[in-house]
């Protein structure tokens, strides 16, 4: 009996490449939200400390009511960015939601191409199986009827039956 081929193997291996790739731009999108998390704590902690040098200032009076004006602006500008920054955040983690639903999906496809080989080779296998013991019983057959022929043959020659 030939060997098992699996008809629709280079479509399995295409959909596994392919889900291949998907993951890899999952990952490199999972990687930008955390860039943008790390850059956003990052401000968030720039806004801090300009409020505690504000706050510093302040107690010492060393502070004019420019500086005063200039921090607000300062803050001002920054809190925008975090804003700006935070709504990009959301944008990406709406990308990484519908390439996780495409990951998703591709899994699927694979994983049913997957089930489909496995019944396909438990079915060839079935078959070798009954063809390997059609054969096998053909053998023992043939061997019996020619191995009776055989020893009739035998007692014939040497007159002795058995």
């Amino acid at each position: 009996m030939k060997k098992f081929k699996f008809r629709l193997d280079s479509v399995l291996r295409l959909r596994e490449f392919e889900e291949y790739k998907e993951m890899i731009e999952l990952g490199k999108i999972n990687q930008e939200m955390k860039t943008m998390s790390d850059k956003i704590s990052d401000i968030d902690s720039e806004i801090s400390r300009a409020y505690e040098i504000q706050e510093k200032d302040m107690r010492q009076g060393s502070i004019s009511a420019s500086d005063l004006q200039i921090y607000g602006e300062w803050i001002d500008n920054y809190r925008a960015l975090v804003d700006f920054m935070k709504k990009e955040h959301e944008k990406i983690q709406e990308r990484y939601q519908e390439k996780l639903e495409d990951v998703v999906k591709k899994k699927n496809k694979v994983k049913m191409l997957k089930k489909l080989k496995a019944k396909a080779l438990n079915e060839y296998r079935k078959d070798y199986n009954y063809d390997e013991s059609n054969q096998i019983e053909d053998i023992v057959s043939m061997n019996f009827a020619y191995g009776y022929e055989y020893e009739q043959e035998d007692e014939k020659v040497s007159g002795i039956s058995i």
